[in-house]
């Protein structure tokens, strides 16, 4: 594989995941404007969605992914069936969400909860098409129209955050549940028609559904246990501790939220490859594209790491003046997870597109054992600090185990990533001469 194949793609696919980090920028406004506590029951809130929209997704969508990656000629009946399971699924999540009333406010430990939550079917089936179509255009590696549905959400999501911020009337979590929904609305309108000839709703058979749900039991299962870590860990520390403690836990994640925009961006690009180079028994390739991925992650994230946590209290004391100074240590302990980044993005996706689903999932859920058993033990105590190490300690971990697993089916070494040195300055050679 050369390291200039996928590049155009893969620029786009970063570009488009760095998004969410002007959602972010916007994200620190409303954590200025509003009072710790308002701000804590939207986070509570923005959790429990994020967490069902990853459940769906592993479900469901990136198993179809995979299956039409490697069998062209099933697409038409793939996202049919992918269409129909999926909404299925989020009228399923808006019924038992609605349904649960004041078990929320038991829950999270908080009076406005049970109101605002009634909004989370709003929040999932404005977003239906979206994250559909997002899905259905991966497969084909439209990563440019990928972009543009995300534009069209995070400027309207950011443009309505700043009407409400100018006239000062975001001091209510309500506010940024309307500008979710708007985004959302336009991005899936967007959706509809970039993806318009691909969105087949009557060609599903049954094989289809059975496919998508024999490797998606396990596909899920393991994204079921990653949102646990990956997303819920906010909801735990509200449930430990108090809303409160989960808004300073969560204005550090924010911050975090760039090194994420990378293990989404690498995303979009690897599970389809890799899908595709195994189904061609084509290992060579395989390995090429891992090693040379974890080789150039490593280049940016590693200086990243060391200037962040140098200049986290700088960073936090610009911004907010005081007010969240509590969040820096948690920040800088985050910023020593990102070290694992590289190692999980190749070991999760690649396991996922050579179908190891069952070997993924008894990895994820040990390490999801280790993780919660952490937090209990460290939040009690520490609060968002100790959830703060818990999950680096647990990422760490998961990141060690996601190699070794997949090393047993693909030889990837230290080596072998080391001397993707020389791949790199034929590349600059390359690039520079060509200028």
């Amino acid at each position: 594989m050369k390291l200039t194949e996928h590049l155009g793609n893969g620029i786009w696919a970063m570009v488009d995941k760095s998004l969410p980090m002007l959602y972010g920028a916007a994200f620190l406004v409303v954590a200025k404007q509003m009072d710790a506590a308002e701000f804590g029951v939207w986070v509570e809130f923005q959790l429990v969605w994020m967490v069902l929209t990853w459940l769906g997704d592993n479900f469901i969508l990136q198993p179809m992914v995979k299956l039409a990656s490697e069998d062209r000629n099933e697409m038409p009946s793939l996202f049919s069936a992918s269409f129909i399971l999926y909404g299925i699924f989020l009228i399923g999540c808006s019924v038992i969400v609605w349904t649960a009333g004041d078990l929320w406010r038991v829950l999270l430990h908080s009076d406005e909860l049970p109101w605002l939550m009634r909004w989370m079917s709003a929040m999932l089936l404005t977003n239906f098409l979206r994250n559909l179509t997002t899905r259905i255009l991966q497969v084909d590696y439209e990563i440019v129209k990928i972009f543009w549905l995300d534009v069209i959400y995070y400027g309207v999501v950011i443009g309505v955050i700043m009407w409400y911020a100018l006239h000062d009337q975001m001091h209510e979590p309500i506010k940024m549940v309307y500008a979710n929904v708007w985004g959302a609305a336009c991005s899936s309108l967007l959706g509809v028609a970039l993806a318009w000839k691909k969105l087949y709703i009557r060609h599903a058979h049954r094989g289809s559904y059975s496919r998508i749900y024999k490797l998606g039991i396990y596909q899920g299962g393991t994204g079921g246990l990653l949102a646990v870590q990956t997303q819920m860990d906010g909801i735990l520390v509200g449930l430990i501790r108090n809303p409160t403690e989960a808004a300073v836990y969560q204005v550090a994640k924010t911050f975090y939220r760039a090194f994420e925009a990378i293990r989404d961006g690498a995303g979009l690009i690897i599970l389809p490859m890799a899908s595709r180079y195994y189904a061609e028994k084509d290992q060579p390739s395989l390995i090429a594209m891992c090693e040379k991925i974890i080789f150039v992650l490593l280049l940016i994230i590693l200086p990243a790491v060391v200037i962040l946590i140098a200049g986290g209290q700088l960073l936090f004391d610009i911004i907010y003046h005081g007010k969240y100074d509590s969040s820096v240590i948690v920040f800088q302990i985050f910023t020593i997870g990102a070290l694992a980044l590289p190692f999980m993005i190749i070991g999760l996706n690649v396991l996922l597109g050579i179908g190891q689903t069952r070997p993924l999932f008894r990895i994820t859920l040990t390490n999801t054992i280790i993780f919660l058993s952490l937090l209990v033990a460290l939040t009690i105590p520490f609060g968002s600090t100790g959830a703060a190490i818990a999950l680096t300690v647990s990422s760490l971990l998961y990141a060690a185990a996601c190699m070794r697993g997949t090393q047993n089916y693909i030889p990837i070494s230290v080596r072998g990533i080391i001397s993707r040195t020389s791949d790199l300055r034929h590349f600059l050679r390359k690039y520079l001469g060509s200028r």
